[in-house]
């Protein structure tokens, strides 16, 4: 009897087989014990709509434990104290609506409300209003247009400049209003001629 190492199943087992690899003889190697299946018990249920017979095996009730999951986070209240937040059921969030109005290159002018959480372009498609734009990420020139009174919010208009925004100049893809606003459109040309 030799102790021989399996590649397969990567384990040692007896064997009296001759074996030119992994062939071992030494009586210090560890012995294989012959591995028993457990048994699983089974149970019988009879079907009410045929004579048939299942058996199913029932878990082991130590092998499977019950582990049980919040189905809820809980309320807004309980979650916000923990977080040292106050809060109370008799406030509102609300948003602020500003007036609008678009003058075009041939002086047509649309007025309508915005969300001070909506992109000026998107409410004027909302509206109705063709504006033209390209990227909507603020990375090109195409919409660009000039604030005549009021104020908007663009940290995200990376193509224009400083000065050009400090001269009334806005991007509508990524501009949200701060104010009631005049806005004329269809400006882009103005942002490449040399005198002002």
């Amino acid at each position: 009897m030799q102790a021989v190492w399996n590649l397969r199943t990567s384990k040692w087992k007896k064997s009296t087989k001759f074996c030119t690899f992994f062939k071992f003889s030494d009586p210090h190697l560890p012995r294989v014990k012959p591995q028993r299946r457990k048994k699983t018990k089974m149970t019988t249920v009879r079907s009410l709509t045929s004579p048939s017979i299942v058996k199913a095996p029932t878990p082991n009730r130590f092998t499977s434990p019950i582990v049980r999951a919040p189905t809820s986070l809980g309320s807004v209240k309980t979650i916000s104290r923990s977080f040292g937040l106050k809060c109370s059921s008799n406030q509102r969030t609300s948003m602020a609506m500003y007036k609008i109005k678009l003058v075009g290159p041939n002086g047509e002018e649309n007025e309508f409300e915005v969300p001070d959480n909506q992109y000026i372009l998107e409410a004027a498609e909302a509206a109705g209003v063709e504006l033209p734009y390209c990227c909507r990420a603020g990375a090109c020139s195409i919409c660009t247009a000039k604030v005549v009174s009021g104020t908007v919010h663009q940290p995200e208009a990376i193509y224009l400049e400083d000065d050009q925004i400090k001269d009334g100049y806005m991007l509508t893809c990524v501009s949200k209003p701060t104010s009631d606003c005049e806005i004329h459109t269809h400006k882009e040309l103005d942002l490449y001629s040399p005198s002002k």
